[in-house]
């Protein structure tokens, strides 16, 4: 139960270089697998 409260009521911890912002680690890998780190780069 922690868990899922923590994912409505947490502020998101983690950042992506694009600006986008997740409460989970794993949706921030998710996320970042999706981009090169050219595409990042670029986006800077």
């Amino acid at each position: 139960m922690r868990k899922h409260y923590k994912s409505h009521f947490n502020l998101p911890r983690f950042v992506c270089l694009c600006g986008k912002k997740f409460t989970k680690k794993d949706n921030l890998n998710r996320h970042a697998d999706r981009f090169t780190k050219r595409d990042m780069l670029e986006r800077l």
